[in-house]
């Protein structure tokens, strides 16, 4: 989700966990990123595996601060064979 302070973004997030009957995680990402080489992949690693094991959802509160302006992302097609003789 995405939008301006006050929203309710993360009122969306707790309505959303709670209608699927799930915790919600709410991530700082201050306490996740490391200036150390390797330390912030497994500080990922464990959140991810806790979420897994446990069915969370995460919700990475003020990310924008952390990685920057979004940017739109473009959906590039291309053609897929759509038989098996088209392949060859």
């Amino acid at each position: 989700m995405a939008g301006p302070a006050g929203t309710d973004k993360t009122v969306a997030a707790q309505v959303l966990a709670r209608e699927l009957t799930r915790p919600l995680y709410r991530v700082d990402l201050s306490s996740i990123v490391s200036k150390y080489i390797g330390q912030t992949e497994k500080n990922l690693n464990a959140l991810f595996g806790a979420a897994e094991a446990t069915g969370a959802i995460l919700m990475f509160d003020e990310v924008d601060a952390i990685f920057g302006k979004r940017t739109q992302v473009r959906m590039l097609t291309t053609d897929i064979p759509t038989s098996k003789s088209a392949m060859y």
